[in-house]
């Protein structure tokens, strides 16, 4: 590559890790018109009937969020001016206060189980990295793993010692992986082949793996043996699901369907038994699911609340082609042949 960047398009529409552009063969481009999309949403508990209930919260571009071992504070990931960064929101004290300040993205949290440490993902120094940032804001961010591969950061074991995360093969594309976390870093692979396997969530005794595949032609949750889950494999949804979440007991498994959230009661005390069909709690216009960003929404330790991020209005959207945009391009970053 040779020259220096030229600026061919303005006000192209930015989805946190998309850019709304598209090039036609024949020389024609379409695109989204808007800028950085910063929908304003808001945060809701929501019982299992559906009553809502609004945090005393800003409005802001909530991308994902997780509920500490406690119940008593909320990590979120906020699309602010810049990049992604984390908030702390205190359920008791009922305000949001800043975590991460870094220039690079910072996405992706997940507690220790202990709820003294947040883990998230960073671009801090160009390559992707696990990194370690104490809940009470104090002290520095501490890198503890360095991803080779498009990682995205899942779920903890209940010691704290083993990581699940999603990361990308140009192979078999999304695949879920481990990563010991204590001493030197051991990556694992957990499940790759030819579908497309997301949200990797590990049980509160640390025994099982819910996770999303894709493998029937649609994405439905499935539950293997954790960490060889190779050994067996059992399907839980019905007619689609994501976003698998266990109570904090183990013994129901929450999941995500477009807009809806259902629930399953699993038996793990001699094996493992889905106890009758899934049941849906309720649906409403929110954050739809992420297959391979984050955690849309989360239970309370309880069970009987759910943390969920509202869409409010909508953004405008305006979709603008330009024919023969080819011609253009050329004009303004010609080339030699």
């Amino acid at each position: 590559m040779t020259g220096n960047p030229v600026q061919v398009l303005k006000n192209v529409r930015i989805e946190t890790a998309a850019v709304q552009f598209a090039l036609a063969e024949n020389g024609a481009v379409v695109y989204i018109a808007g800028g950085l999309n910063r929908a304003e949403r808001a945060l809701m508990w929501v019982d299992r009937t559906g009553r809502e209930e609004p945090l005393n919260a800003p409005r802001r571009a909530y991308q994902s969020v997780s509920i500490s071992p406690d119940g008593t504070r909320i990590v979120l990931e906020v699309l602010g001016p810049g990049l992604e960064d984390l908030w702390l929101y205190d359920v008791l004290g009922q305000r949001a206060s800043q975590l991460t300040f870094d220039k690079a993205e910072n996405v992706l949290p997940v507690w220790t189980p202990d709820g003294e440490h947040v883990l998230f993902l960073s671009q801090r120094g160009g390559a992707y990295g696990l990194f370690s940032k104490r809940a009470d804001g104090t002290g520095q961010a501490e890198q503890l793993v360095s991803f080779v591969a498009h990682s995205r950061l899942w779920s903890i074991t209940p010691d704290g010692r083993t990581l699940a995360y999603v990361d990308s093969s140009p192979g078999t594309g999304w695949d879920l992986s481990s990563v010991a976390l204590q001493g030197e870093p051991i990556l694992q692979p957990l499940l790759a082949g030819d579908f497309q396997e997301t949200n990797p969530e590990i049980s509160p005794d640390g025994r099982w793996l819910a996770y999303a595949s894709d493998e029937s032609g649609q994405r439905e949750i499935y539950i293997s043996p954790f960490p060889n889950p190779a050994d067996g494999k059992w399907l839980v949804s019905r007619d689609g699901g994501t976003e698998p979440l266990w109570s904090a007991d183990g013994r129901e498994l929450f999941y995500r369907d477009v807009r809806s959230v259902l629930a399953v009661t699993i038996d793990t005390s001699s094996g493992f038994v889905v106890s009758g069909e899934p049941q849906l709690l309720f649906t409403g216009p929110y954050r739809p699911p992420a297959i391979h960003r984050g955690h849309t929404y989360d239970v309370t330790p309880d069970g009987q609340k759910f943390i969920m991020i509202r869409e409010m209005d909508a953004v405008q959207s305006e979709i603008i082609v330009i024919q023969n945009w080819i011609e253009e391009l050329e004009r303004l970053v010609p080339t030699e042949n």
